[in-house]
Order: structure tokens, then C-alpha cells, then sequence
């Protein structure tokens, strides 16, 4: 597995069919780097931690934030990728990805 960092989410995220799993992050830190990174729809992220059916999981499009308004499996059938986000100890986020 290699580490790959997240310098900036609309930039390296948008359109890569890729779907974050961010229950494992500090929420309001990524969530302030999220507007920092000018991604929007943030009215969105309350959903994505609260509603049971998001599961904490969120993409982003058109450098709107997203979550999932279908189950996973349409979205992994489309092409899409399901990624843990993790953060290092300099608060920088990154995916793992085997190669």
C-alpha cells in the first residue's frame, strides 16, 4: 500500500470517481479544510456525518461536496472506489491505495 496525500480535495478529487470514507478523521478540522479548499454544497457534510443512510461517506463533483444518495453498491458498479481518508500527524489527509 502506498500513501497518497490530499493537497487539495476540489483539485485532486473532483470527477475521480473516488468516495471517501471519512469516520476515522477529526470532522471539523477536514471540514474546515474542505472551505479552505473552496469545495462546496458544505450544507451537505452535517448529512454525511449524521444520516444514517451516508454512512460517512462522501465524493466530490463538479467541486461540490456530495454524499450518496444511492446504495454503494450502484456506486462501486458505476467504477467507483470506496477510500478510507486518513490524516498524519501534521494534520496533512491522505488515501491508501495498493498498487
Amino acid at each position: 500500500m502506498i500513501k497518497v496525500y490530499i493537497e487539495d480535495f476540489c483539485h485532486d478529487l473532483n470527477y475521480k470517481e473516488v468516495i471517501l470514507y471519512i469516520g476515522q478523521v477529526e470532522t471539523s478540522k477536514l471540514k474546515q479544510k474542505l472551505i479552505d479548499d473552496c469545495v462546496n454544497h458544505m450544507y451537505r457534510f452535517d448529512k454525511i456525518l449524521n444520516d444514517s443512510t451516508s454512512s460517512n461517506l462522501m465524493y466530490i463533483e463538479n467541486c461540490d461536496l456530495q454524499d450518496l444518495t444511492h446504495k454503494v453498491q450502484r456506486y462501486i458498479a458505476e467504477g467507483y472506489t470506496i477510500l478510507t481518508l486518513h490524516e498524519d500527524r501534521h494534520g496533512a489527509y491522505y488515501v491508501e491505495i495498493d498498487i
